[in-house]
């Protein structure tokens, strides 16, 4: 081979390898372009609809509640009370028997009450002897006085009968003061009832000496009763003072008695762990009776005209607690967006008394919202989810 053939093959050769470089760098950097715009679309949001986490979800509905809860017990009296004798000394008259009806004031029990009246005389005449001393005591001063515009008063007698005067002051208070005790001891041997109502127990007789403290009797209301029924911490939270309550009397069948709830105890029994709910029950024609069995019916409402209430109810799977606040998941699109989302939402919660597998949502969403039930655990705020309807 020539020279110059040799030299034509070499150029050949250089030309081929040039080129096989410039076409490998050429792939490579179309590779790296594609892989830094591959990054960047990456870092500025999907271009394509992301799969998401499956989730299950539940429609919020507006439905109608009847906040009601039933419960049962005996009637009470809704005040009793125990009369004591507040003195000594054998009872004279006994004026009620056990079921008698009584008025505000009336007569029950007279305690023999003649030491009663000798002090109270013993005390008067003490009074009426401090009395006269005391106008003794006041003519001495005016003498003494009259002495002392003359210049003829001698000091230590002004100041004796300064001091008597004062003295006879003090002792006509004491005396005024032990006729009034007297006066209200004798006054308490007479018991008058504190309030009407029937006579449920006599403990006292009459010709039985009666101590100082000792029960005389027990005195009940009768125009309105009082019923306690116990209900757990997830029906105590529907009601409050004031709600309404319809009763069935066992004894009483053909008729249909209201009351409405008086007080709620702040704590629940040790025994039972429920909470006591004292109910007021009119009474004013005295059908009712303490022992009565009764099944009530406590509406949580102040509207006893109203039978059912509109709320927003969720199922109860749905709601969770973090921080002592509740929430739920809400699923919704973001404007702009074609995924959907899971938003946490903090919301306001009341059970359902008749559904316990459901929650009435008072604030934080809407009729309508989609809220997941299942799938929690695995979604964030703001996580892409793939919903699907319960």
């Amino acid at each position: 081979m020539t020279p110059s053939a040799m030299s034509a093959k070499r150029n050949i050769t250089v030309t081929v390898i040039i080129l096989l470089i410039t076409l490998v760098l050429g792939v490579a950097g179309i590779a790296a372009r594609q892989r830094a715009e591959t990054k960047r679309a990456s870092a500025d949001g999907p271009t394509v609809p992301d799969e998401g986490v499956a989730v299950v979800v539940a429609t919020a509905k507006m439905l109608n509640v009847t906040p009601d809860v039933r419960a049962s017990g005996f009637l009470e009296p809704y005040e009793e009370l125990t009369l004591s004798a507040q003195v000594s000394g054998y009872v004279q008259r006994q004026l009620v028997e056990v079921s008698d009806q009584v008025d505000a004031g009336a007569t029950l029990y007279r305690i023999e009450d003649s030491v009663h009246r000798v002090a109270l005389e013993r005390a008067r005449a003490q009074a009426e002897r401090a009395a006269s001393e005391l106008k003794l005591a006041e003519e001495q001063l005016r003498r003494v006085e009259h002495l002392k515009r003359q210049d003829s008063a001698p000091p230590i007698e002004v100041l004796q009968v300064e001091t008597d005067l004062a003295i006879a002051q003090a002792m006509c208070r004491h005396a005024d003061a032990a006729v009034a005790e007297a006066r209200i001891l004798l006054e308490k041997t007479t018991t008058r009832a504190p309030m009407s109502g029937g006579i449920a127990r006599i403990h006292t007789r009459q010709g039985e000496y009666a101590h100082l403290g000792q029960p005389l009797l027990d005195i009940i209301e009768r125009g309105r009763l009082k019923l306690i029924v116990q209900l757990n911490d997830r029906e105590v939270v529907a009601f409050e003072p004031g709600d309404p309550v319809t009763m069935a009397v066992a004894a009483l069948p053909d008729r249909v008695f209201r009351g409405s709830v008086l007080r709620i105890h702040p704590r629940a029994t040790l025994d039972s762990r429920k909470f006591e709910v004292e109910i007021e029950v009119p009474n004013p024609d005295n059908a009712l009776r303490p022992g009565f069995y009764v099944q009530a019916e406590l509406s949580g409402r102040t509207d006893s005209s109203v039978e059912t209430v509109q709320a927003v109810v969720v199922p109860r799977m749905a709601v969770f607690e973090l921080y002592r606040q509740r929430f739920c998941y809400v699923v919704r699109a973001v404007d702009g967006e074609t995924v959907e989302r899971a938003h946490r939402t903090a919301i306001r919660t009341a059970p359902m008394l008749s559904d316990m597998q459901s929650v009435q949502v008072l604030s934080g969403v809407d009729p309508g919202d989609r809220v997941i039930t299942t799938g929690l655990q695995q979604v964030t705020h703001q996580s892409i989810v793939r919903a699907v309807e319960e």
